[in-house]
């Protein structure tokens, strides 16, 4: 059995590859190591187990002829070809909860610097000037919706209770936790969208999601709620959003995520005061990429065992 990490350098460590390559002795099967389209020692068409879909990027997948296996890095499944993955018989792993607790947390914390007026405070260090700002605006009591409600949204929903915020999980099947106060599914949530302070994004992006959140969507919100999104850019009318921040819908805007990205410099959100910005950055803390390989590790024994 034949497997192939072509995930990039800086994903692992020295220590983390020679774990891998211990699975040899242990398992009688062979470990290789690829970046970028540099030779390989055996065929694309012997490669059983793969991790990372990088490869994917320099051949064509005609040419895995004995592929079982992608483990890709990634908790969304948008940038694969899943349908042609169906069609070989090739399952995908993901890193479903590897970024949960990162990305939870980010959320939390833009979601705190808007009601607490972060950038105004920012703005008064940098005139070194002092200035009470009396009207701040409590967190608690709000009501809460994250769309698009997993792994990801369970944890933002778990930190979002602590600061006594009323949670309303959306998804498709409208699955209730210890963690909800309520559940709906996406159609139940549309006519409820005016009752939402705070609106999260974490859907998954598909056609189905494709500018789910539009025009439509933002002028039915609440005047002077909060938008973030940490999910896929495709999956917000950018425009849209635009022209609401320019309406004065929000208190505030937290965008992780963009259509194009990097985000243009010529786009007007670099510069709207009550729009926070990040480069796709959410999901990142120093533990994560310890916590992906120990998924990636799991997965791939599971495999090993599964067909040896």
């Amino acid at each position: 059995m034949n497997i192939v990490l072509s995930a990039k350098n800086a994903y692992f460590t020295d220590i983390q590859f020679e774990r891998l390559k211990k699975l040899e002795d242990a398992f009688d099967v062979r470990v290789f190591f690829q970046i970028g389209k540099e030779a390989l020692d055996l065929p694309i068409s012997e490669i059983d187990y793969l991790i990372d879909a990088e490869a994917l990027k320099h051949y064509d997948l005609d040419e895995f002829r004995r592929l079982k296996q992608l483990q890709i890095l990634s908790a969304g499944t948008d940038r694969i070809d899943m349908a042609r993955m169906a069609e070989k018989n090739i399952r995908v792993a993901n890193a479903s909860d590897v970024y949960s607790v990162p990305i939870a947390e980010f959320v939390l914390m833009r979601i705190l610097e808007i009601y607490k007026s972060a950038r105004y405070f920012e703005n008064l260090q940098h005139q070194k000037s002092i200035l009470k700002k009396r009207d701040l605006v409590e967190v608690y009591g709000k009501t809460s919706a994250i769309y698009g409600y997993g792994s990801i949204g369970r944890e933002i929903a778990m930190r979002l209770k602590g600061f006594g915020v009323r949670t309303v999980g959306i998804s498709r099947s409208g699955k209730k936790d210890e963690y909800l106060d309520e559940a709906l599914t996406i159609e139940q949530s549309q006519s409820r969208v005016s009752d939402f302070d705070i609106v999260v994004s974490c859907l998954p992006q598909s056609p189905e999601t494709e500018k789910f959140f539009n025009a439509d969507f933002f002028s039915a919100m609440k005047k002077n709620s909060v938008f973030v999104n940490i999910s896929r850019g495709a999956v917000v009318d950018e425009a849209a959003l635009i022209g609401a921040v320019q309406s004065d819908k929000f208190l505030g805007v937290a965008l992780d995520v963009f259509e194009t990205e990097p985000l243009p410099e010529e786009s007007p959100l670099w510069t709207m005061e009550n729009v926070y910005l990040s480069p796709h950055n959410s999901f990142a803390s120093t533990i994560m990429y310890d916590r992906l390989f120990d998924r990636i590790y799991q997965n791939l024994v599971k495999f090993i065992e599964e067909n040896r």
